[in-house]
């Protein structure tokens, strides 16, 4: 029997177990979405929702109006950073966020106020490989569910769910319960051993100020 080659199912399905079983530390494939976030009096800086961003591609401001990308820089992968006061962002200069309540600059006072006057919608994309060590992991489980799909199960590392047992001449067969699952490993040497040294490990912490809140992102659209 030739070796079957893992579908694109198979391996977007082991994709997505060990990324679970991880702490889905990588996305993979790239994604892009349109995030809207409504930005607090005096922020500078946003912290986008996916991660690392590998492209913007456009930031509006309330009015609809795209900011030019000289006013704004992407930050570790993670954050945007305005380089100028919110009032300059877009044509009119009417709303300010870094300005004080009512976030709108008081020298336009009486003009009309434009829907989500505090909203700023981003368009990007985020995701990134896994190392080769994880790589090579989901091949390993993706070949192995190939395996099982095409019933060779010469070939098939997977756990059986059935154990034959036999006591005082009386044969009968029992589910394993797989004590391993509840570990969250998947009973394959190298691909469990790839979890265990990324499993347990903590991310860095964070600081932020108490008096000024971070954006919230109040929607989110998935292109790709």
């Amino acid at each position: 029997m030739s070796t079957p080659v893992p579908s694109p199912d198979l391996t977007l399905a082991a994709t997505r177990i060990l990324s679970g079983l991880m702490g889905w530390r990588w996305t993979w494939p790239a994604r892009r979405v349109i995030d809207t976030y409504r930005v607090p009096f005096q922020t500078r800086t946003i912290s986008l929702y996916g991660r690392p961003v590998s492209a913007v591609h456009s930031v509006k401001g309330p009015s609809g109006d795209v900011l030019d990308p000289a006013l704004y820089q992407v930050n570790n992968g993670t954050q945007i950073w305005f380089l100028q006061p919110q009032d300059y962002w877009w044509p009119g200069g009417l709303w300010d966020i870094a300005a004080p309540p009512p976030w709108f600059n008081m020298s336009w006072y009486g003009t009309a106020q434009p829907p989500g006057a505090r909203d700023i919608t981003v368009d990007y994309t985020y995701g990134s490989l896994p190392p080769i060590d994880v790589q090579r992991a989901i091949s390993q489980l993706a070949q192995q569910f190939a395996f099982a799909e095409a019933c060779d199960w010469e070939n098939c590392q997977l756990p059986e769910r059935v154990t034959s047992i036999t006591r005082e001449g009386i044969s009968y067969t029992l589910i394993d319960p797989q004590d391993f699952l509840d570990q969250g490993r998947t009973g394959l040497y190298f691909v469990d051993l790839v979890i265990k040294t990324y499993v347990g490990t903590k991310a860095r912490a964070g600081v932020m100020s108490p008096e000024i809140p971070p954006p919230r992102r109040i929607s989110s659209v998935q292109v790709t």
